[in-house]
């Protein structure tokens, strides 16, 4: 069975590098919500990290891994 066109949207999560805290950027705002630090434009939330703040910010993580 296929998704039904437009059924879901785009959400993007970054992770700030300055709080750690997790974020949805709405609209290409990439500011935390929580300390307003400039979000990384790249991917910074590793979903094996979830949860784990102790855990580094992977490095070699593209742009593309955002929910669809």
């Amino acid at each position: 069975m296929e998704r039904p066109v437009g059924f879901t949207h785009r959400v993007v999560f970054r992770r700030s590098t300055t709080c750690q805290e997790r974020n949805i950027v709405p609209e290409a705002d990439f500011a935390c919500v929580f300390c307003r630090a400039t979000l990384p434009a790249m991917w910074s939330v590793d979903p094996f990290d979830i949860g784990s703040r102790s855990s580094p910010l992977p490095d070699d993580r593209d742009e593309h891994h955002d929910l669809a």
